[in-house]
């Protein structure tokens, strides 16, 4: 029977004279500051811009809405109520004899 530990991640050995280990450079050095830089995959990336392209886009209404302001809408016609404009009729009856 084999004694030795199975090849699996967290189960192998590690090498002590490794002497550079790799790390993601999340630094962008700006004017001797540094500043954070987002890791993004391609697909991210290229996902990313394709929403700010969509945002910057407008469209014929919007771009009227921020011309000319918002849309108004139509005046609505006043509406009396029947004993009121029954009134009226009657006054402009004895008015006019």
């Amino acid at each position: 029977m084999n004694q030795s530990l199975p090849l699996l991640p967290g189960y192998s050995f590690r090498d002590l004279t490794k002497t550079h280990f790799g790390y993601p450079t999340t630094l962008v050095y700006s004017k001797g500051v540094p500043l954070s830089q987002p890791i993004f995959s391609t697909s991210t990336k290229n996902a990313l811009h394709l929403l700010d392209v969509q945002n910057k886009v407008l469209d014929r209404e919007k771009a009227a809405e921020l011309t000319y302001g918002p849309k108004r809408s139509p005046q609505k016609a006043v509406e009396l109520p029947r004993y009121l404009a029954l009134d009226k009729k009657v006054n402009i009856i004895f008015l006019v004899e």
